[in-house]
């Protein structure tokens, strides 16, 4: 036996005893308890292979052509186009709105200036008929219908809005001097109602559920949280995961679940968490990052995150990373909420990822780079 054949024989015999040793790793019996992550450790998790000390072995990937730039400028109000094959987004200097493929091409203009300059965010309709334009000027916000290509003005200091699972109505938050109201429209702008008032900031807001708006205040770490919980149709209210520093949630799909983050009292300790939908059988997930930089599978089951490798001892999360203090660098990793376990995807040390999509086939990871702008997907 030649001397070549001896040294194959040989990293084959490596190879199949590493992945046995691998298979029996993740078969072993997992502890029932919820993970207790550690202080300081890295915000993705510790795979097979980590060292004696338990701390996580960067599995570093080449990017190749699996990262795709999509377009050449920077993007906003990415979202999934109408027919679920390509994504749709803003050219946020010029307003004009584009859809590609996935991998970034076939790059097509399809409308001129639906947006003006000084636009903050934009908040889609369940079927992309309809979009919300937040702007910095808060007397210049509307609704735009695609159908009819009109738009119809909203009332001044809009700072949130939702739209209803059903694609029928739009919830939106209006702020005046020290009161907050929640109010509710027709998509033609017709028929407002306030449903809601308190002395509340700037909120966050979702509709999860057809007779379910969750609402939270803008988080701080040196503040504590809640999510109040609205029944549209009636007015009633509850209140969940209540006393949290630094709290950021993210709703399933059928709004069911919801991850959120949260961070001690001095805005240190980050960790992200797993609830049900009335905030209880909680349990802490093996990803330390910001619940806003993960986006839930339409299975309800996976979630895709990006988790910086660390994040600065110094900071107060989350509001220094909101302000833009400190950019991160993102590893992206999967994680099944059913058995807690992470896989991970890619490292990018170029990117720190916001506004995350998964495409409907879960095949690519789509997120806006917080360090140039521009929109980038994933192969997965």
């Amino acid at each position: 036996m030649n001397t070549r054949r001896i040294i194959i024989i040989s990293l084959i015999i490596l190879i199949v005893a590493f992945g046995g040793f691998l298979v029996y790793f993740l078969l072993q019996d997992q502890d029932d308890e919820a993970p207790k992550p550690t202080a300081g450790r890295p915000g993705f998790p510790s795979f097979p292979g980590g060292g004696p000390s338990g701390q996580p072995t960067p599995l570093l990937t080449t990017p190749g052509n699996r990262v795709s730039k999509i377009g050449s400028f920077p993007a906003l109000g990415a979202t999934i186009g109408p027919d679920q094959k390509r994504v749709r987004f803003f050219d946020r200097d010029t307003g004009n709105l584009y859809e590609a493929n996935f991998d970034g091409t076939e790059l097509t203009k399809i409308s001129d200036s639906s947006l003006a300059e000084g636009v903050v965010d934009v908040v889609w309709s369940p079927l992309k008929d309809y979009f919300v334009a937040l702007f910095e000027d808060q007397s210049k916000n509307f609704i735009y219908n695609f159908r009819s290509g009109l738009s119809v003005d909203l009332r001044q200091n809009l700072v949130a809005a939702a739209f209803s699972p059903q694609n029928n109505r739009l919830a939106y938050q209006n702020f005046l001097t020290n009161e907050s109201s929640l109010i509710l429209v027709n998509l033609d702008g017709s028929r407002p109602q306030t449903i809601f008032s308190a002395a509340l900031p700037k909120t966050r807001l979702a509709w999860v559920q057809t007779n379910k708006l969750a609402v939270n205040p803008a988080p701080s770490g040196r503040a504590q949280g809640s999510v109040i919980t609205i029944n549209p149709s009636n007015g009633s209210l509850g209140q969940i995961l209540a006393g949290k520093y630094g709290l950021v949630t993210n709703w399933s799909p059928n709004g069911r679940l919801v991850i959120y983050s949260t961070t001690d009292q001095f805005g240190h300790e980050l960790s992200l968490w797993l609830a049900d939908e009335n905030g209880v059988s909680i349990k802490q997930l093996e990803i330390n990052t910001l619940a806003d930089k993960c986006v839930w599978s339409q299975d309800n089951r996976i979630v895709y995150c990006a988790a910086p490798s660390s994040w600065p001892n110094d900071l107060t999360l989350p509001d220094d990373y909101y302000k833009g203090v400190v950019a991160v660098s993102d590893s992206f990793v999967s994680l099944n909420t059913e058995t807690s376990l992470p896989s991970f995807i890619l490292e990018l040390t170029d990117s720190d990822a916001q506004s995350l999509i998964i495409t409907p086939q879960e095949d690519y990871l789509l997120f806006i780079n917080r360090k140039d702008g521009f929109l980038y997907s994933i192969r997965l």
